[in-house]
């Protein structure tokens, strides 16, 4: 994914440091961003004294369709994941919403309080949809595993409590690859 970085535009990077941006439990935490499934060894030489929290997935880099869904994939990311969970950061990982039941099905991650996951549900042209676009959170299927389901106004979420302007993101500092 190319994207501004405090330095220079890349679509290269693999390890970046800042503050949490994102609107979740994490905002405002000193934050390392990883690219992409890396050994927990490899990811401890960023880890710096000031991180309190490890943003897995960075740049849109968990993409388990891409592999078909494949148990090792969601597997070795939980191994990294919980390696960092066990030593008691805060992580989270941005996980799309086309993998959801994948997600849950294949990983412990979610019995941790130490772990976020973001769901990331993606609305091209946000400002386009009118007044009474409603976003619904369903089942797979009627009555499969919720007790129902979930509607809300679309400017429920499109306000500025919940945003965070992409010129947010371009302190975020590249670091240089240590492997």
């Amino acid at each position: 994914m190319m994207r501004d970085y405090k330095d220079q535009t890349t679509d290269s990077a693999q390890f970046f440091k800042g503050i949490e941006v994102e609107k979740t439990p994490a905002f405002g935490k000193n934050t390392l961003f990883v690219v992409g499934l890396k050994s927990p060894s490899h990811i401890q030489k960023y880890v710096t004294e000031d991180i309190t929290h490890i943003f897995f997935g960075a740049n849109h880099s968990f993409n388990p369709k891409n592999l078909n869904y494949d148990f090792d994939y969601f597997d070795e990311w939980q191994t990294m994941i919980k390696f960092f969970i066990n030593q008691g950061y805060l992580c989270s990982l941005d996980v799309p919403s086309d993998c959801l039941p994948e997600f849950v099905n294949n990983t412990k991650l979610l019995d941790s309080d130490n772990f976020i996951p973001q769901i990331r549900l993606v609305i091209p042209h946000v400002y386009k949809w009118n007044k009474n676009t409603m976003i619904k959170i369903d089942d797979q299927d009627f009555k499969f595993s919720n007790k129902g389901v979930w509607s809300s106004n679309l400017t429920n979420f499109v306000n500025d409590k919940n945003f965070t302007s992409w010129e947010d993101y371009d302190q975020d500092q590249l670091l240089d690859d240590k492997s």
